[in-house]
C-alpha cells in the first residue's frame, strides 16, 4: 500500500485546528495549519463545493488557537 503525497504529508503535518459539519443536508471541512494554510472542503448542501486553499499569517493562526484554547490575553 502506498500513500497519496498529499495524505502523506497531512500526516506529517495535521492541522492544528480543524472543523466539521456532516448532516443530512450539507457537509464541510476546514482546516488551518500551522504554517498558515487553510483547506475547505465542500460536499454536498453548501454553495460553495470542492477542494479549495488559502492562507492565513501565522499571527493569525496564533490568535485563532488562543481563542479556540480558551486562553485570555
Amino acid at each position: 500500500m502506498s500513500l497519496s503525497p498529499s495524505l502523506y504529508a497531512g500526516l506529517l503535518d495535521p492541522p492544528v485546528i480543524s472543523y466539521s459539519v456532516i448532516d443530512c443536508e450539507k457537509s464541510y471541512l476546514v482546516q488551518v495549519f500551522k504554517d498558515g494554510r487553510v483547506e475547505y472542503r465542500g460536499g454536498e448542501g453548501v454553495t460553495i463545493q470542492g477542494k479549495h486553499s488559502s492562507r492565513i499569517s501565522q499571527d493569525t493562526v496564533a490568535a485563532l488557537m488562543k481563542s479556540f484554547s480558551g486562553t485570555k490575553t
